[in-house]
């Protein structure tokens, strides 16, 4: 069975948000917007908003690589 178009939207979708956080985390200069501060969304004020958004990338891109993999008998079928 081939896999839904929304599911492939999604996933790209994902994606390319999770890489554009990435690209955030590196040119991003965090100390002039304290307002958008992910670190403090998570509760976590010490860390580095660099070193927080890459996380947060990073996982999300872990996560969009899982959602592309997932197998038709893995929850049932589409």
């Amino acid at each position: 069975m081939k896999r839904p178009w929304g599911v492939i939207i999604i996933s790209y979708i994902f994606a390319f948000s999770s890489m554009l956080l990435l690209f955030s985390a590196i040119f991003y200069d965090a100390d002039t917007d304290s307002m958008r501060s992910i670190a403090k969304r998570f509760a976590l004020p010490n860390i580095p908003e660099q070193l927080m958004r890459a996380i947060v990338a990073l996982f999300s891109l872990v996560m969009v690589y899982g959602y592309i993999q997932l197998k038709n008998g893995a929850f049932g079928q589409w």
